[in-house]
C-alpha cells in the first residue's frame, strides 16, 4: 500500500515539474520577445524624434493633404504586383518538396505576413507560414525554410543594388561617406595604421578559435549564430533543386523592379519631388530598404531618418526630404501594407481549408512506396492495418469453408503447453542444482 502511494506520488511530483519547466519556458520566451519590442519602440521613438525636431509638421502634414493621390493609386497596384509575384517565386520554392499551392492563397499568406509585421518586429515570417498551413495544410517547417532561403536571396539582391547605386552615384555619396568617417580617409598613414590593426586582430581571432574551437563550439550564442547560417546555407542550396530555376529569376527581378517604380511612381505625388531624376529614386529606394530591414517597428523612425538624409543630396531641403520620407513610408510601409493586410486576414477566415496538395512526384513516390513491399510479398502496413487484413481473410475463409480442422488446433494448443511446462520444469531443475551446490559449499 505504501509502496504504491509513494510511487503514484513521485509520478504526480515528476508531472509537476515538468509543467513547471514547461511554464518557465513559456514565460522567459514572453520576456524575450516583450524586450526585444520595447527596445525596438525605444530606437524607433528616438530616431523619430531626432528627425522631427527640426520640422514644421504643420507643412509637412498640408503639402502630404495636396498630393496628387491618382499616383499612389497606379502605385497601390505595382504593390500588389510585386506581392503576387513574391507569392509565385515561394510557390516555385515549395514545388520541389511535393507541394503545388494555389497563387491566390499563397498571395493571401504573404499579405498576412507583411499585416503582421506593423504589429510585431520580425513577425511576418510566422504569421505568413502559419496562414499558408491553415489555408494549404503545407507543414510549418517546409514553408518556413523557402521563407529563410528567400530571405537570403532578398538580402544579396539588396547588397548588389548597394553596391550598383554606389557606382552610379559615387560622386555624390562620396562625400557622405567621407563626412561620416571624418579625416581619417584623409591621411594615409593613419588609414594603413587601422588596416593593419584590423589585419592583425583577424588573424589572432583565428588562431584563438582554432584553438578552443571544441570550448566555444558548446555556447549558446555560437551554436544560435552556426545554426543560423547552416539554415541559409541550406536554403540556398535548395535553390539549385528548383523545377524551373529562370521563372525565379524572372519574379525575383519583377519583384524588385515594382519595388523601386512603385517608389519612384510616389516620388510624382508631390510637387517638389515630381521631377527627381531615376538615379536619386535609386538612392532613395536602396536607403528605404536599409530603414525598412532595420530593428525597428515596421521601419519607423530608420526609414525617415535614411531617406530624408539622403535627398537633401539632390538639392531638396530638409523639411521637403522628410515630408517625402514620412508620405513614402506612410503610403508603402502603412496604408498598403495595412489594407492589403486586413482584406487578406479577413479572406482567410471564410476560405475553407484545402487538403495538402502534392505534386505529381511525391505522389508516384508515395504510390511506389505503398507498392512495393506487396510486389515483392512484404507488408509494411501499420499493426491495425495488417490486423485488419487477418480478420478479412478469416471471414473469406470461413464464407468458403475454408477452416482448419479442430483437432489439429486442440492438438496443436496441448503441445504449446507441453513445451511451456518442460521449460519451466528445466528452470526449476537448474534453480535446484545450483542451490544444492551453494549448500555444499557452505559445509565444506
Amino acid at each position: 500500500m505504501w509502496g504504491d502511494s509513494l510511487e503514484s506520488y513521485s509520478v504526480i511530483r515528476h508531472k509537476c515539474s515538468e509543467k513547471v519547466i514547461a511554464y518557465k519556458a513559456v514565460l522567459d520566451l514572453i520576456m524575450k520577445k516583450t524586450l526585444q519590442y520595447l527596445i525596438s519602440l525605444t530606437v524607433a521613438a528616438v530616431l523619430v524624434w531626432f528627425t522631427f525636431k527640426n520640422i514644421d509638421l504643420n507643412s509637412l502634414w498640408e503639402k502630404i493633404e495636396q498630393a496628387d493621390y491618382r499616383w499612389v493609386a497606379l502605385s497601390a497596384v505595382m504593390a500588389l504586383v510585386a506581392h503576387w509575384s513574391r507569392a509565385f517565386r515561394w510557390v516555385l520554392m515549395l514545388e520541389p518538396m511535393g507541394y503545388k499551392p494555389s497563387v491566390f492563397r499563397t498571395t493571401l499568406a504573404v499579405l498576412v505576413g507583411y499585416g503582421a509585421n506593423l504589429i510585431f518586429p520580425r513577425a511576418g515570417e510566422v504569421a505568413r507560414c502559419g496562414t499558408l498551413n491553415k489555408l494549404e495544410d503545407i507543414p510549418f517547417e517546409k514553408s518556413f525554410g523557402a521563407v529563410i532561403a528567400e530571405r537570403l536571396i532578398d538580402v544579396l539582391v539588396l547588397l548588389l543594388l548597394i553596391f550598383l547605386n554606389f557606382i552610379l552615384e559615387f560622386d555624390r555619396l562620396k562625400d557622405v561617406f567621407f563626412n561620416f568617417f571624418g579625416e581619417k580617409f584623409k591621411n594615409p598613414l593613419l588609414l594603413g595604421s587601422y588596416a593593419l590593426v584590423a589585419i592583425v586582430l583577424l588573424v589572432s581571432a583565428y588562431f584563438i578559435f582554432k584553438k578552443n574551437q571544441d570550448k566555444i563550439a558548446q555556447n549558446a550564442l555560437y551554436q544560435k549564430v552556426a545554426k543560423t547560417i547552416s539554415g541559409f546555407a541550406s536554403g540556398f542550396m535548395s535553390v539549385r533543386n528548383l523545377k524551373n530555376p529562370s521563372a525565379f529569376v524572372f519574379h525575383t527581378i519583377l519583384i524588385w523592379t515594382m519595388y523601386f517604380v512603385m517608389t519612384y511612381v510616389l516620388c510624382f505625388a508631390l510637387p517638389e519631388t515630381a521631377n527627381i531624376s531615376p538615379l536619386a529614386a535609386l538612392s532613395i529606394f536602396v536607403m528605404g530598404s536599409i530603414g525598412m530591414a532595420a530593428p525597428t517597428q515596421g521601419g519607423i523612425g530608420s526609414y525617415h531618418f535614411l531617406v530624408g538624409s539622403i535627398v537633401v543630396l539632390y538639392g531638396l531641403s530638409e523639411q521637403d526630404g522628410i515630408t517625402l520620407a514620412t508620405f513614402l513610408h506612410a503610403m508603402q510601409g502603412m496604408v498598403f501594407v495595412a489594407v492589403f493586410g486586413i482584406i487578406a486576414f479577413l479572406l482567410t477566415l471564410v476560405l475553407p481549408k484545402r487538403e495538402n496538395i502534392n505534386s505529381k512526384y511525391s505522389k508516384s513516390n508515395e504510390f511506389k512506396r505503398n507498392m512495393l513491399p506487396s510486389l515483392k510479398g512484404e507488408s509494411q502496413m501499420p499493426s491495425h492495418i495488417n490486423k485488419n487484413k487477418e480478420t478479412e481473410q478469416l471471414e473469406s475463409n470461413n464464407s468458403d469453408n475454408n477452416l482448419p480442422d479442430k483437432s489439429n488446433i486442440i492438438s496443436s494448443d496441448r503441445e504449446e503447453e507441453e513445451i511451456i511446462k518442460q521449460k519451466s520444469l528445466n528452470i526449476n531443475i537448474k534453480w535446484d542444482s545450483s542451490e544444492y551446490i551453494k549448500r555444499k559449499k557452505k559445509k565444506s
